[in-house]
């Protein structure tokens, strides 16, 4: 093996290519083992939101419609950092799962938008005051994360199912 030419024209034999390959896939393992933790962790504070189920009641609907999406930053931000370290590991079936994950995350949101929408004129018809006014922000912040969160999680979808390597 060569050594490497710093600036200043010197050889730098204390890093060797195979070493400076090493190094790139640990840090990109580590990446992975982050984004995962970030993605459980997100993923299990989403599923806690629903227990125990109270479909049909207009406040639980409401406020878990609310607190899902409020709650998904962590889950993406974990799965968004586990694409890139798959895109950059190459990492074609992980590619293709996560694609999958954020095609199902953007229905997610679609859905829990919809139950929201639904619910909202009941609960701005039974609030006074500054309870109403706290729903209409909720409901005015609820359409900025419906618009923000399908844009971001398609374009992951289709970014990460396009980005896997072709073997």
């Amino acid at each position: 093996m060569s050594d490497l030419i710093v600036p200043g024209g010197r050889r730098d034999t204390r890093h060797r290519p195979e070493e400076s390959e090493r190094s790139r896939h640990g840090f990109l393992v580590v990446l992975a083992s982050l984004g995962t933790l970030f993605a459980l962790v997100g993923a299990a504070d989403l599923v806690l939101v629903f227990i125990p189920l109270a479909f049909g009641n207009p406040e639980w609907e409401f406020g878990t419609a609310a607190t899902v999406l409020n709650g998904l930053p962590v889950l993406s931000f974990g799965a968004g950092i586990l694409l890139a370290s798959a895109i950059a590991l190459r990492s074609k079936r992980l590619c293709r799962w996560l694609a999958v994950v954020f095609f199902l995350l953007a229905i997610v949101v679609a859905a829990v938008s919809f139950l929201l929408l639904t619910t909202a004129p009941m609960a701005l018809n039974t609030a006074q005051g500054l309870a109403r006014l706290g729903i209409q922000k909720a409901v005015a912040k609820a359409a900025a994360q419906t618009f923000l969160y399908l844009a971001a999680f398609l374009w992951l979808g289709f970014l990460g199912w396009k980005q896997a390597p072709r073997t």
